[in-house]
């Protein structure tokens, strides 16, 4: 039987997570659903609707500067090792 995927959480990067969690709460209608307690805040999830998204804090080098030209969504191209355990090799179909 193949897997069904049922939900996933999008980890946004964020330069300040408790700000970024307040203007989705107060603009845009989101409940906070966790924090990791830090000061500062460094991870946070974030709900609405049966969406989740996760916020991350990111270091400002991770950011164009303002006067760049580049996508609304930027990819990094590392991955986690870890992440490759299970992975198909370079050609091998997933």
């Amino acid at each position: 039987m193949a897997a069904i995927l049922k939900a996933v959480q999008p980890v946004l990067g964020a330069r300040d997570v408790a700000a970024t969690v307040q203007w989705y709460v107060e603009r845009l209608g989101f409940t906070c659903r966790f924090d990791d307690g830090g000061a500062p805040i460094r991870y946070a999830g974030i709900s609405r609707d049966g969406v989740e998204l996760h916020l991350q804090w990111q270091d400002d080098r991770y950011f164009p500067p303002p006067d760049m030209t580049l996508p609304a969504i930027a990819f990094s191209s590392t991955i986690p090792t870890h992440c490759m355990q299970n992975a198909p090799a370079d050609g091998d179909p997933a």
